[in-house]
């Protein structure tokens, strides 16, 4: 039926994956709690660089950070995510719950592409539903893993 019209017949399952994906990194990502290391080092060096507005170093507690040495862009991203939805949870974690949709949308299409639609569907399925992509440093905290 929806190959007469030109519509891939699993493009129904693809979106439902998307579906399911979204609902997996965000249900109650507000009352979640912040963890201890990462995820609140990050959120502490995001703020403070929209408080002293130095984007280029990395601080925390106001005092250099040695301790994370990566490059700012994944702390810019945080601070745009905190100007667009505040300093909250949500803030903190958005950045990172939109790289996960695009990394199981992303999955799906590579999928698609070298192993056909039902083989791009599952990919995405199972990177959807796997417990270390979406909660350990993943789509669903504020680290840059995702």
């Amino acid at each position: 039926m929806f190959a007469s019209r030109g519509i891939d017949k699993l493009v129904w399952l693809e979106a439902l994956v998307i579906v399911l994906c979204v609902f997996n990194v965000s249900y109650k990502i507000q009352t979640s709690t912040i963890g201890e290391w990462d995820e609140a080092r990050y959120g502490v060096s995001a703020f403070e660089m929209l408080v002293t507005k130095n984007v280029w170093i990395n601080t925390y507690a106001y005092e250099r950070d040695f301790a994370n040495l990566k490059p700012p862009l994944g702390l810019w991203v945080i601070s745009a995510s905190y100007l667009l939805v505040g300093i909250t949870p949500l803030g903190l974690r958005l950045p990172s719950m939109i790289a996960g949709i695009l990394c199981v949308w992303l999955t799906m299409r590579l999928g698609r592409r070298y192993g056909g639609p039902t083989a791009g569907a599952l990919a995405g399925a199972i990177l959807a539903t796997t417990f270390p992509f979406i909660l350990r440093h993943g789509a669903r905290t504020g680290n840059f893993d995702a």
